[in-house]
């Protein structure tokens, strides 16, 4: 039985590792050494080791374990009627022992694509196996690719569970705050990856890539209320590659129009109608929920622009698409019914200064979002009003309402964005009456301690 070798070769070191059932990895760090040095023993198998290496393979060899050591005879031919060196063309080699049989292949569970590689090289080189254990191996690669192709790690009824929590956290998620919500997605969303990460039939793929984008907006507008700006952007990102995979172009929508959120509140307008129109067509015109909001989102950001008709043409477009659905409202995430049209309506008309008609919309939203606890969209719609007060030259009112409604959410939901946006209404009143000026300080201070000074 062998122990020493007189001289070490890329060939005999692979066979070493394939006896040894090790990956690149594994082998490389039993030597010792960089795992490049061994990937190159399978590409060069005359390649001489340097001689540490070859002492180190020395060590490796007789410490290892019988059994792996009658796999490296064999796979070296030593001791044999027809060794590798007495072996002929005319006269292949035949391999066997642990994993490998006359009359096919059985690969085993370890090192399996090693002991591979190295038996189909010996081949390529005329002394390894036999034409009929080629083909048995052959046969045991296409079974196993046809195994992988067919079989997945997830069944329907996991998947069906799995379907289940998402459709949990997008029912409370508008209510729960951003940071318990963006651990519970978080949660989800690393059991969701490992599954991804394996193979899985197509169909089911698909399944795991609308959840994962679905998951990942939902941590992406977590993180966006918390102000983290980079980190929601790059959530985004990762929705949208989850979304484009999936192949459902309903997705793809939902996921850009969410993501024209950040820029209206922490951006450019630009940003928002640029994203809205890349909505709407991926849908095509298909009436859903991700193209009402598209327009709505539009309407919105070009009102910030004051481009008044371009406005009004699109929150018609929005109002009318969801006149035509006529889909059930409620306070879900991702949903797009009567409240939200008009949460949206009321942003609309507020920078445009359409009083009249904001405030009959705004009247008519607050009605149907009730007493709702802890949801941001009314406290928004207030400072729509409190926007129209101050316009109309009621600093003091506008102050006192937009610091009640501020003040209503319980402290872990007075987040950034309520901050972003108090901002921006700060900004609108500045110009209009500078004898306010006391008023808007202490209004900036308690909006400043109510929220953005909370770290996230």
């Amino acid at each position: 039985m062998i122990e020493v070798m007189d001289a070490w070769t890329g060939k005999s070191a692979s066979a070493l590792q394939a006896s040894l059932r090790m990956s690149n990895e594994a082998f490389a760090g039993h030597l010792g050494i960089g795992v490049r040095t061994v990937a190159s023993w399978h590409d060069n198998p005359e390649l001489s080791p340097r001689p540490d290496i070859q002492q180190l393979l020395d060590i490796a060899l007789e410490k290892a374990p019988q059994s792996a050591k009658l796999r490296f005879e064999m796979l070296l031919g030593k001791d044999r009627p027809n060794s590798a060196h007495e072996a002929s063309p005319a006269q292949p080699l035949v391999v066997t022992g642990p994993g490998l049989t006359l009359d096919g292949y059985i690969p085993s569970q370890q090192g399996e694509e090693i002991t591979r590689r190295v038996l189909l090289g010996q081949t390529l080189a005329g002394v390894a196996l036999s034409g009929f254990s080629l083909l048995g191996m052959a046969e045991s690669i296409r079974r196993e690719m046809e195994d992988t192709l067919s079989a997945g790690t997830v069944s329907r009824s996991r998947l069906e569970r799995i379907e289940e929590t998402v459709e949990s956290h997008i029912r409370i998620y508008t209510t729960t705050p951003p940071m318990s919500a963006l651990a519970g997605v978080l949660m989800d969303f690393s059991d969701v990856r490992r599954l991804c990460a394996e193979r899985q039939p197509t169909v089911i793929q698909a399944r795991l890539c609308e959840i994962a984008a679905l998951l990942a907006t939902l941590a992406a507008d977590s993180l966006m209320k918390l102000g983290r700006i980079g980190e929601a952007h790059a959530w985004y990102g990762t929705a949208c590659v989850a979304a484009d995979d999936s192949g459902n172009r309903k997705l793809q929508a939902r996921v850009r129009v969410q993501e024209a959120m950040l820029p209206y509140y922490y951006g450019s307008p630009s940003d928002v109608i640029r994203l809205a129109r890349e909505a709407q067509s991926l849908v095509g015109g298909t009436p859903c929920a991700a193209e009402a909001l598209a327009f709505a989102a539009e309407a919105r950001a070009l009102s910030r622009l004051g481009a008044g008709p371009e406005a009004e043409a699109a929150i018609m477009r929005a109002s009318n698409l969801v006149e035509s659905m006529r889909e059930p409202d409620s306070n879900e995430a991702f949903k797009f019914g009567e409240r939200r049209l008009l949460f949206y309506m009321s942003s609309t008309l507020s920078n445009l200064g359409e009083t009249i008609r904001a405030n009959r919309i705004q009247e008519q939203a607050l009605k149907i979002y009730g007493e709702s606890v802890n949801l941001i969209d009314p406290v928004f719609i207030r400072l729509d009003q409190a926007q129209l007060l101050a316009h109309g030259g009621n600093i003091q009112d506008a102050v006192s309402l937009a610091c009640d409604s501020c003040l209503s959410l319980d402290l872990e939901h007075r987040t950034p964005i309520l901050a972003a946006r108090v901002r921006q209404l700060v900004e609108q009143m500045v110009p209009l009456n500078v004898t306010a000026s006391q008023e808007l300080a202490e209004f900036r201070r308690v909006m400043l301690l109510a929220t953005s000074e909370r770290q996230y």
